[in-house]
C-alpha cells in the first residue's frame, strides 16, 4: 500500500477506529475478513490503511493487516495521550511537517499560507479541491492538537502547549 501523499480526507476517527477494531481482532487480520467484519466503506478502507501505514501504526503484507508496536501502544493510550502521540507522528509526515515547521516559525498562519503548503504537496489544483483539502487538514490539526483555529480571523495558531517546544 505505497503512496507518497498522506490521505488527508480520511478522518482521524477512521484511523483510530481502524486501530481499535484491529486490536479487538488480536492485532492481525486478513484484509478481506477485516473489511467484511468491520463494515467499513470499501472506498474508505484503503485510504485509512495508507494513513495508518504512513504513521507507522500498521503494516500490511500478503493480504494481512497487522498492528505495529506503535499502533498497539497508541491504541492503549488514553484519548488525550493518544491525540498528542498522533500529533507527534503527523509532524513527521507531509504536509503536516511543512505546516508545523512554518507554524513554529511564525506562530500564526493565514489560510493562504496553508493553501500554499497544500499546493506545494500536490493536494488539489481547483479551488473546491483545495478548500476540501484545507478542511480535511484542519480536522487532523485540531484532533491532534497541532494547531488552534480562529474562524473569525481565518487563521491557524500554534497551540499554547506546543509553543515552548
Amino acid at each position: 500500500m505505497e503512496s507518497d501523499r498522506f490521505p488527508l480526507c480520511v478522518s482521524p476517527d477512521h484511523v483510530m477506529g481502524l486501530l481499535g477494531y484491529l486490536s479487538g481482532l488480536g492485532g492481525v487480520a486478513d484484509a478481506d475478513a477485516f473489511n467484511k467484519a468491520s463494515g467499513v466503506d470499501l472506498d474508505l478502507l484503503p485510504h485509512a490503511l495508507v494513513a495508518a501505514e504512513m504513521l507507522g501504526l500498521v503494516t500490511s503484507d500478503s493480504g494481512y493487516i497487522m498492528l505495529t508496536k506503535l499502533g498497539k501502544r497508541l491504541g492503549d493510550e488514553s484519548a488525550r495521550h493518544a491525540r498528542r502521540a498522533l500529533g507527534d507522528m503527523l509532524a513527521g509526515v507531509e504536509p503536516f511537517k511543512s505546516l508545523v515547521r512554518l507554524l513554529k516559525e511564525r506562530r500564526v498562519l493565514r489560510r493562504d499560507d496553508v493553501i500554499g503548503i497544500l499546493r506545494d504537496n500536490r493536494y488539489g489544483e481547483g479551488e473546491e479541491e483545495v478548500a476540501r483539502g484545507f478542511r480535511c487538514l484542519l480536522a487532523w490539526l485540531l484532533y491532534a492538537h497541532l494547531a488552534e483555529y480562529d474562524p473569525d480571523e481565518d487563521v491557524i495558531r500554534l497551540p499554547r502547549e506546543r509553543r515552548a517546544k
